[in-house]
Protein backbone atom coordinates (compact mmCIF):
# COMPACT_ATOMS: atom_id res chain seq x y z
CA UNK A 1 0.00 0.00 0.00
CA UNK A 2 2.78 2.73 0.65
CA UNK A 3 4.48 1.62 -2.33
CA UNK A 4 1.08 2.73 -4.43
CA UNK A 5 0.56 5.58 -2.30
CA UNK A 6 4.19 6.71 -3.81
CA UNK A 7 3.03 5.96 -6.96
CA UNK A 8 0.19 8.15 -6.65
CA UNK A 9 2.16 11.01 -5.43
CA UNK A 10 4.55 10.79 -7.96
CA UNK A 11 1.91 10.84 -10.86
CA UNK A 12 0.44 14.28 -9.10
CA UNK A 13 3.67 15.94 -8.43
CA UNK A 14 4.37 15.01 -12.04
CA UNK A 15 1.18 16.48 -13.42
CA UNK A 16 0.96 19.19 -11.09
CA UNK A 17 4.67 20.65 -12.48
CA UNK A 18 4.71 19.86 -15.87
CA UNK A 19 1.39 21.08 -16.82
CA UNK A 20 0.03 24.59 -16.86
CA UNK A 21 -2.53 23.55 -14.44
CA UNK A 22 -5.44 26.26 -13.76
CA UNK A 23 -5.84 27.56 -9.92
CA UNK A 24 -8.91 25.51 -8.69
CA UNK A 25 -12.08 27.75 -7.91
CA UNK A 26 -15.41 27.10 -6.36
CA UNK A 27 -16.81 26.14 -9.38
CA UNK A 28 -14.59 22.95 -9.33
CA UNK A 29 -16.99 21.47 -6.48
CA UNK A 30 -20.39 20.05 -7.25
CA UNK A 31 -23.32 18.92 -6.02
CA UNK A 32 -24.83 15.35 -6.37
CA UNK A 33 -26.53 15.93 -8.92
CA UNK A 34 -23.97 17.36 -10.88
CA UNK A 35 -21.53 14.70 -10.68
CA UNK A 36 -24.52 11.99 -12.03
CA UNK A 37 -24.79 14.26 -14.31
CA UNK A 38 -21.72 14.52 -15.28
CA UNK A 39 -21.66 10.27 -14.49
CA UNK A 40 -24.57 9.53 -17.03
CA UNK A 41 -22.96 11.58 -19.79
CA UNK A 42 -19.41 9.93 -19.13
CA UNK A 43 -22.03 6.70 -19.60
CA UNK A 44 -23.38 7.57 -22.41
CA UNK A 45 -19.97 8.55 -24.19
CA UNK A 46 -18.45 5.25 -23.69
CA UNK A 47 -21.68 2.77 -24.87
CA UNK A 48 -21.40 4.35 -28.11
CA UNK A 49 -17.45 4.92 -28.46
CA UNK A 50 -14.90 2.30 -30.92
CA UNK A 51 -12.38 0.82 -28.97
CA UNK A 52 -9.30 3.08 -29.77
CA UNK A 53 -5.44 2.63 -29.72
CA UNK A 54 -3.47 5.21 -29.04
CA UNK A 55 0.03 6.04 -29.02
CA UNK A 56 1.01 7.65 -25.83
CA UNK A 57 4.10 10.00 -27.14
CA UNK A 58 4.72 12.85 -24.33
CA UNK A 59 3.23 15.30 -26.89
CA UNK A 60 0.07 13.79 -27.10
CA UNK A 61 -0.12 13.69 -23.39
CA UNK A 62 1.02 17.25 -23.08
CA UNK A 63 -1.73 18.32 -25.42
CA UNK A 64 -4.81 16.66 -23.96
CA UNK A 65 -3.99 17.56 -20.23
CA UNK A 66 -3.30 20.97 -21.71
CA UNK A 67 -6.83 21.19 -24.08
CA UNK A 68 -8.65 19.24 -20.89
CA UNK A 69 -7.40 22.63 -18.63
CA UNK A 70 -8.03 25.33 -20.87
CA UNK A 71 -11.30 24.30 -21.10
CA UNK A 72 -11.74 23.98 -17.43
CA UNK A 73 -10.31 27.20 -17.11
CA UNK A 74 -12.40 28.96 -19.83
CA UNK A 75 -15.66 27.47 -18.16
CA UNK A 76 -14.15 28.87 -14.55
CA UNK A 77 -14.27 31.96 -16.35
CA UNK A 78 -17.29 32.56 -17.49
CA UNK A 79 -18.69 30.58 -14.30
CA UNK A 80 -17.22 33.73 -12.68
CA UNK A 81 -19.02 36.07 -15.00
CA UNK A 82 -22.04 34.92 -14.48
CA UNK A 83 -21.98 34.36 -10.36
CA UNK A 84 -22.36 30.58 -11.45
CA UNK A 85 -25.59 30.78 -13.80
CA UNK A 86 -24.73 30.09 -16.89
CA UNK A 87 -28.12 30.88 -18.62
CA UNK A 88 -28.18 34.16 -17.24
CA UNK A 89 -26.94 37.35 -19.17
CA UNK A 90 -23.45 39.06 -18.42
CA UNK A 91 -23.86 40.37 -15.31
CA UNK A 92 -24.61 44.27 -15.21
CA UNK A 93 -22.69 45.03 -11.83
CA UNK A 94 -19.35 44.29 -10.23
CA UNK A 95 -17.82 45.13 -7.38
CA UNK A 96 -14.80 47.15 -7.44
CA UNK A 97 -12.34 49.26 -5.28
CA UNK A 98 -10.84 52.51 -6.02
CA UNK A 99 -7.09 51.39 -4.22
CA UNK A 100 -6.36 47.97 -4.89
CA UNK A 101 -2.84 48.59 -3.45
CA UNK A 102 -4.80 49.08 -0.12
CA UNK A 103 -7.72 47.08 -0.50
CA UNK A 104 -8.67 44.69 -3.28
CA UNK A 105 -12.22 42.93 -3.59
CA UNK A 106 -13.98 39.86 -4.88
CA UNK A 107 -17.73 38.94 -5.52
CA UNK A 108 -18.31 35.52 -3.68
CA UNK A 109 -22.04 35.42 -3.19
CA UNK A 110 -24.21 32.61 -4.27
CA UNK A 111 -26.78 35.19 -6.03
CA UNK A 112 -26.95 38.27 -8.85
CA UNK A 113 -24.44 40.76 -8.01
CA UNK A 114 -27.30 43.01 -9.80
CA UNK A 115 -29.95 42.12 -6.53
CA UNK A 116 -27.50 43.43 -3.83
CA UNK A 117 -27.97 46.78 -2.49
CA UNK A 118 -24.92 47.92 -0.56
CA UNK A 119 -23.61 51.56 -0.70
CA UNK A 120 -20.16 52.27 -1.20
CA UNK A 121 -18.09 51.85 2.19
CA UNK A 122 -14.65 53.41 3.34
CA UNK A 123 -11.49 51.17 4.45
CA UNK A 124 -8.57 52.45 6.23
CA UNK A 125 -6.12 50.26 6.92
CA UNK A 126 -4.04 51.01 9.95
CA UNK A 127 -1.99 47.84 10.03
CA UNK A 128 -1.38 44.54 7.98
CA UNK A 129 -1.78 40.98 9.53
CA UNK A 130 1.88 39.48 10.35
CA UNK A 131 3.43 36.41 10.66
CA UNK A 132 6.03 35.40 13.06
CA UNK A 133 9.93 35.75 11.87
CA UNK A 134 12.99 34.66 12.80
CA UNK A 135 15.95 36.04 12.22
CA UNK A 136 19.60 34.52 12.73
CA UNK A 137 22.76 35.71 13.68
CA UNK A 138 24.60 38.16 10.95
CA UNK A 139 27.94 36.43 9.38
CA UNK A 140 30.18 37.33 7.45
CA UNK A 141 30.31 35.80 3.84
CA UNK A 142 32.90 33.75 3.42
CA UNK A 143 33.61 33.20 7.54
CA UNK A 144 34.14 29.48 8.18
CA UNK A 145 30.39 28.74 10.37
CA UNK A 146 30.55 25.05 10.84
CA UNK A 147 32.97 22.27 10.54
CA UNK A 148 32.58 19.42 7.88
CA UNK A 149 29.72 17.06 9.19
CA UNK A 150 25.76 15.66 9.57
CA UNK A 151 23.87 18.59 11.62
CA UNK A 152 20.01 18.11 12.36
CA UNK A 153 17.89 20.60 13.95
CA UNK A 154 13.56 20.74 14.69
CA UNK A 155 11.17 22.40 13.53
CA UNK A 156 7.71 22.60 15.47
CA UNK A 157 5.13 24.00 13.78
CA UNK A 158 0.85 23.12 12.97
CA UNK A 159 1.38 20.57 16.05
CA UNK A 160 4.02 18.96 14.03
CA UNK A 161 8.04 18.58 14.19
CA UNK A 162 9.95 18.54 11.21
CA UNK A 163 13.07 17.08 11.14
CA UNK A 164 15.89 18.58 8.90
CA UNK A 165 18.98 17.32 8.14
CA UNK A 166 22.34 18.65 6.21
CA UNK A 167 25.35 18.38 5.32
CA UNK A 168 28.81 20.45 5.46
CA UNK A 169 31.40 19.35 2.82
CA UNK A 170 35.10 20.90 3.09
CA UNK A 171 35.09 24.27 2.08
CA UNK A 172 31.48 25.20 2.87
CA UNK A 173 31.18 28.65 4.33
CA UNK A 174 28.63 30.51 5.71
CA UNK A 175 27.01 31.87 2.54
CA UNK A 176 26.75 28.57 1.29
CA UNK A 177 25.05 27.11 4.25
CA UNK A 178 22.36 29.66 4.61
CA UNK A 179 21.34 29.36 0.91
CA UNK A 180 21.41 24.92 1.77
CA UNK A 181 19.38 25.94 4.74
CA UNK A 182 17.01 28.26 2.92
CA UNK A 183 16.38 26.10 0.06
CA UNK A 184 15.78 23.00 2.34
CA UNK A 185 13.17 25.10 4.14
CA UNK A 186 11.42 26.55 1.19
CA UNK A 187 11.24 22.86 -0.43
CA UNK A 188 9.52 21.32 2.99
CA UNK A 189 6.12 22.63 2.40
CA UNK A 190 4.95 23.48 6.09
CA UNK A 191 3.94 26.33 6.19
CA UNK A 192 7.26 28.78 6.36
CA UNK A 193 9.54 30.61 3.65
CA UNK A 194 13.26 31.54 4.07
CA UNK A 195 14.90 34.28 2.81
CA UNK A 196 18.93 35.37 2.69
CA UNK A 197 19.10 38.78 4.33
CA UNK A 198 22.42 41.08 3.63
CA UNK A 199 23.73 43.82 5.73
CA UNK A 200 27.18 45.30 4.15
CA UNK A 201 28.72 42.54 3.48
CA UNK A 202 27.01 39.99 6.15
CA UNK A 203 24.08 37.76 5.40
CA UNK A 204 21.43 36.20 7.52
CA UNK A 205 18.58 33.49 7.33
CA UNK A 206 15.23 35.42 7.93
CA UNK A 207 11.81 32.29 8.17
CA UNK A 208 8.69 33.30 8.01
CA UNK A 209 5.31 31.80 8.86
CA UNK A 210 2.53 31.68 6.24
CA UNK A 211 0.07 31.81 9.12
CA UNK A 212 -1.01 35.73 10.53
CA UNK A 213 -2.46 36.87 13.81
CA UNK A 214 -2.17 36.49 17.18
CA UNK A 215 -1.80 33.13 19.20
CA UNK A 216 -3.74 32.71 22.37
CA UNK A 217 -0.70 32.92 25.57
CA UNK A 218 1.27 34.86 22.96
CA UNK A 219 2.69 31.46 21.52
CA UNK A 220 4.55 31.30 18.58
CA UNK A 221 3.76 29.74 15.07
CA UNK A 222 6.83 28.21 15.39
CA UNK A 223 9.98 27.10 16.90
CA UNK A 224 13.03 25.81 16.18
CA UNK A 225 15.38 23.65 18.01
CA UNK A 226 17.96 21.02 18.32
CA UNK A 227 17.50 17.29 18.81
CA UNK A 228 19.81 16.98 21.14
CA UNK A 229 22.45 18.74 22.54
CA UNK A 230 25.21 16.39 21.86
CA UNK A 231 26.76 15.92 18.74
CA UNK A 232 26.43 18.81 16.72
CA UNK A 233 23.76 21.21 17.85
CA UNK A 234 23.33 23.99 14.97
CA UNK A 235 20.35 26.22 15.73
CA UNK A 236 22.06 28.66 18.91
CA UNK A 237 25.05 28.40 16.92
CA UNK A 238 22.93 30.24 13.71
CA UNK A 239 20.26 31.64 15.97
CA UNK A 240 17.80 30.19 13.98
CA UNK A 241 15.38 30.25 17.37
CA UNK A 242 15.94 34.21 17.78
CA UNK A 243 12.30 35.60 17.32
CA UNK A 244 12.61 39.19 15.26
CA UNK A 245 8.77 39.88 15.23
CA UNK A 246 5.94 38.26 17.04
CA UNK A 247 2.52 37.43 15.15
CA UNK A 248 -0.21 40.24 14.66
CA UNK A 249 -3.94 41.09 13.66
CA UNK A 250 -4.58 43.08 11.26
CA UNK A 251 -6.06 46.22 12.30
CA UNK A 252 -8.66 48.63 9.91
CA UNK A 253 -11.89 50.62 9.94
CA UNK A 254 -14.34 50.48 7.68
CA UNK A 255 -16.64 53.55 7.47
CA UNK A 256 -14.82 54.08 11.09
CA UNK A 257 -15.64 51.08 13.04
CA UNK A 258 -12.61 49.15 14.27
CA UNK A 259 -12.06 45.46 13.15
CA UNK A 260 -9.39 43.30 13.65
CA UNK A 261 -8.71 40.21 11.52
CA UNK A 262 -6.19 36.95 11.93
CA UNK A 263 -5.47 37.05 8.35
CA UNK A 264 -5.25 39.55 5.66
CA UNK A 265 -8.65 38.06 3.49
CA UNK A 266 -11.49 37.82 5.26
CA UNK A 267 -15.56 37.91 4.19
CA UNK A 268 -17.77 40.73 4.41
CA UNK A 269 -21.57 40.20 4.28
CA UNK A 270 -20.81 36.59 2.76
CA UNK A 271 -21.40 37.97 -0.16
CA UNK A 272 -17.11 39.98 -0.47
CA UNK A 273 -14.20 38.86 -0.45
CA UNK A 274 -11.86 41.50 0.77
CA UNK A 275 -7.69 41.62 0.94
CA UNK A 276 -5.67 44.06 2.62
CA UNK A 277 -2.32 45.17 0.53
CA UNK A 278 -1.51 48.13 2.32
CA UNK A 279 -1.48 50.57 5.14
CA UNK A 280 -3.48 53.58 4.49
CA UNK A 281 -0.38 55.90 5.55
CA UNK A 282 1.76 54.78 2.81
CA UNK A 283 -1.30 53.87 0.46
CA UNK A 284 -4.50 55.75 1.03
CA UNK A 285 -7.73 54.33 2.04
CA UNK A 286 -10.25 52.84 0.04
CA UNK A 287 -13.70 53.00 -1.50
CA UNK A 288 -15.70 49.45 -2.26
CA UNK A 289 -18.67 49.15 -3.97
CA UNK A 290 -20.78 48.01 -7.33
CA UNK A 291 -19.85 49.59 -10.73
CA UNK A 292 -22.13 51.14 -12.73
CA UNK A 293 -23.71 48.82 -15.60
CA UNK A 294 -21.80 49.81 -18.63
CA UNK A 295 -18.58 49.70 -16.79
CA UNK A 296 -19.32 45.72 -15.69
CA UNK A 297 -20.74 45.08 -18.97
CA UNK A 298 -17.60 46.44 -20.92
CA UNK A 299 -15.45 44.55 -18.64
CA UNK A 300 -16.71 41.10 -18.51
CA UNK A 301 -16.98 41.26 -22.36
CA UNK A 302 -13.20 42.06 -22.37
CA UNK A 303 -12.58 39.44 -19.66
CA UNK A 304 -14.40 36.70 -21.54
CA UNK A 305 -12.82 37.84 -25.44
CA UNK A 306 -9.48 37.69 -23.47
CA UNK A 307 -9.72 34.15 -21.96
CA UNK A 308 -11.72 32.62 -25.49
CA UNK A 309 -8.79 34.25 -27.61
CA UNK A 310 -6.44 32.64 -25.28
CA UNK A 311 -7.95 29.06 -25.19
CA UNK A 312 -7.65 29.29 -29.27
CA UNK A 313 -3.80 30.45 -29.41
CA UNK A 314 -3.39 27.61 -26.75
CA UNK A 315 -4.71 24.90 -28.96
CA UNK A 316 -3.07 26.27 -31.69
CA UNK A 317 0.24 25.62 -30.11
CA UNK A 318 -0.24 21.94 -30.73
CA UNK A 319 -1.36 22.11 -34.56
CA UNK A 320 2.13 20.93 -35.61
CA UNK A 321 2.37 17.95 -33.10
CA UNK A 322 -0.79 16.80 -32.88
CA UNK A 323 -3.31 17.30 -36.37
CA UNK A 324 -6.31 16.47 -33.95
CA UNK A 325 -6.32 20.26 -32.78
CA UNK A 326 -7.39 22.01 -36.05
CA UNK A 327 -10.46 19.77 -35.96
CA UNK A 328 -11.38 21.66 -32.31
CA UNK A 329 -10.31 24.88 -34.14
CA UNK A 330 -12.84 24.52 -36.91
CA UNK A 331 -15.73 23.73 -34.50
CA UNK A 332 -14.85 26.81 -32.73
CA UNK A 333 -14.78 28.73 -35.46
CA UNK A 334 -17.94 27.25 -36.61
CA UNK A 335 -19.95 27.99 -33.46
CA UNK A 336 -18.19 31.69 -33.68
CA UNK A 337 -19.38 32.06 -37.25
CA UNK A 338 -23.22 31.44 -36.67
CA UNK A 339 -23.11 34.66 -34.21
CA UNK A 340 -20.71 36.69 -36.38
CA UNK A 341 -23.51 39.28 -37.61
CA UNK A 342 -24.15 39.56 -33.61
CA UNK A 343 -20.91 39.74 -32.55
CA UNK A 344 -20.08 42.53 -35.18
CA UNK A 345 -23.12 44.75 -33.92
CA UNK A 346 -21.44 45.03 -30.50
CA UNK A 347 -17.65 45.84 -32.17
CA UNK A 348 -16.49 42.34 -31.48
CA UNK A 349 -15.23 41.47 -35.00
CA UNK A 350 -14.18 37.97 -35.97
CA UNK A 351 -10.28 37.36 -37.23
CA UNK A 352 -9.15 35.18 -39.88
CA UNK A 353 -7.87 32.31 -37.56
CA UNK A 354 -10.92 32.86 -35.29
CA UNK A 355 -9.79 34.99 -32.28
CA UNK A 356 -12.12 37.93 -31.64
CA UNK A 357 -11.08 41.48 -31.66
CA UNK A 358 -12.76 44.41 -29.69
CA UNK A 359 -13.46 47.52 -31.01
CA UNK A 360 -14.18 49.04 -28.04
CA UNK A 361 -15.62 52.47 -28.99
CA UNK A 362 -18.65 50.47 -30.69
CA UNK A 363 -18.68 48.13 -27.59
CA UNK A 364 -18.81 50.62 -25.33
CA UNK A 365 -21.90 52.43 -27.32
CA UNK A 366 -23.52 49.50 -27.94
CA UNK A 367 -23.61 48.41 -23.87
CA UNK A 368 -24.38 52.15 -22.89
CA UNK A 369 -28.17 51.70 -24.77
CA UNK A 370 -29.83 50.57 -21.72
CA UNK A 371 -33.03 50.43 -23.68
CA UNK A 372 -32.18 47.56 -25.54
CA UNK A 373 -29.73 46.04 -22.94
CA UNK A 374 -31.35 42.33 -23.00
CA UNK A 375 -31.98 42.40 -27.00
CA UNK A 376 -28.55 44.22 -27.81
CA UNK A 377 -26.53 41.21 -25.62
CA UNK A 378 -28.60 38.05 -26.67
CA UNK A 379 -26.36 37.27 -29.68
CA UNK A 380 -22.75 37.08 -27.28
CA UNK A 381 -25.03 35.29 -24.15
CA UNK A 382 -26.18 33.08 -27.04
CA UNK A 383 -22.85 32.57 -27.95
CA UNK A 384 -21.37 32.18 -24.77
CA UNK A 385 -23.73 28.96 -24.41
CA UNK A 386 -22.73 27.64 -27.22
CA UNK A 387 -18.98 27.98 -26.44
CA UNK A 388 -20.02 26.76 -22.90
CA UNK A 389 -21.45 23.49 -24.71
CA UNK A 390 -18.35 22.49 -26.43
CA UNK A 391 -16.40 22.80 -23.54
CA UNK A 392 -18.33 20.58 -21.16
CA UNK A 393 -17.37 18.13 -24.18
CA UNK A 394 -14.13 18.67 -24.05
CA UNK A 395 -13.90 17.70 -20.52
CA UNK A 396 -16.18 14.94 -20.80
CA UNK A 397 -13.71 13.60 -23.54
CA UNK A 398 -10.61 15.28 -23.89
CA UNK A 399 -9.37 12.10 -25.93
CA UNK A 400 -11.94 13.51 -29.00
CA UNK A 401 -9.19 15.65 -30.50
CA UNK A 402 -6.21 13.19 -30.23
CA UNK A 403 -4.99 10.87 -32.98
CA UNK A 404 -6.08 7.63 -32.90
CA UNK A 405 -6.75 4.06 -35.02
CA UNK A 406 -10.26 2.08 -33.99
CA UNK A 407 -9.90 -0.97 -33.20
CA UNK A 408 -13.06 -2.09 -33.34
CA UNK A 409 -16.88 -0.56 -33.04
CA UNK A 410 -19.28 -1.72 -31.03
CA UNK A 411 -21.65 -4.33 -31.58
CA UNK A 412 -24.63 -2.01 -32.82
CA UNK A 413 -27.74 -2.75 -30.02
CA UNK A 414 -26.11 -4.81 -27.61
CA UNK A 415 -23.78 -1.89 -26.52
CA UNK A 416 -23.12 -1.44 -22.57
CA UNK A 417 -21.09 1.00 -20.32
CA UNK A 418 -17.69 0.16 -19.72
CA UNK A 419 -15.07 3.22 -18.47
CA UNK A 420 -12.22 2.75 -21.28
CA UNK A 421 -12.41 6.02 -23.04
CA UNK A 422 -12.10 8.00 -19.23
CA UNK A 423 -9.53 5.44 -17.74
CA UNK A 424 -7.65 6.03 -21.08
CA UNK A 425 -7.31 9.93 -20.38
CA UNK A 426 -6.54 9.54 -16.40
CA UNK A 427 -4.04 6.13 -16.98
CA UNK A 428 -1.63 7.54 -19.60
CA UNK A 429 -0.33 9.59 -16.59
CA UNK A 430 0.66 6.42 -15.16
CA UNK A 431 2.66 5.36 -18.04
CA UNK A 432 5.99 6.08 -17.06
CA UNK A 433 5.81 4.69 -13.85
CA UNK A 434 3.59 1.25 -14.15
Amino acid sequence: MAGLNGLYMNVYNSYMTSYQTKALTRYDTHKKGELKNIYNAIVKLNMESPVYNVNFSQDIQECAVELKEGARGLKNTINDLTNGNTQQLFSKRTVFTDNPQTASVKYIGEGDAREISLDDFEIRVEKLASGQKNISHFFQRQQNLLSPGTYVFNIDTNNQDYEFQFSVGEGDKAEAILHKLKRMINKSNIGLKSEILTKGGEQALEIVSNKTGDRENNELIFTVSDISEEGNPVVKKLGLDCVNTMPEDSSFWINGVHKRTKGNTFVAGKILEISLNGESDQTGNAIIGFKTDTESITEHIETFVSEYNSFLNLIRDFQNVQPGSEKLLREYNHIAGKYRNDLEAIGLEMLDNGNIQIDEALLIQATNDEENYAETLEGINNFKKSVLGKLNQSLINPMEYIDKVIVNYKNPGKNFPNPYLTSMYSGMMFNSYC
